[in-house]
């Protein structure tokens, strides 16, 4: 069996990979927010060149109108992931 002391050394280990995976999870949160903000404003940008008008009603009409503008599975992944927050 294990002693007081081990138990305590092992906790103290597991608090902090516990705080390191918290960390990282936060990190990759951060860094997908801030891609979804920049390919919004990149479909923003390119609809408002292609046409000087750009309709978003809801965040459905974004979602839509973001798919339709990525081309890559990943990004669209992204967006998908954090417009279903709203």
């Amino acid at each position: 069996m294990p002693t007081l002391e081990e138990m305590k050394k092992k906790r103290d280990q597991l608090t902090a990979r516990i705080q390191q995976a918290e960390a990282r999870n936060k990190a990759n949160e951060r860094k997908e927010e801030t891609k979804t903000k920049v390919l919004i404003g990149a479909m923003v940008l390119k609809q408002i060149q292609m046409t000087q008008d750009i309709e978003i009603e809801s965040v459905e009409d974004l979602k839509a109108k973001m798919l339709e503008f990525l081309t890559r599975d990943s990004d669209k992944a992204i967006v998908e992931k954090r417009l279903a927050k709203f």
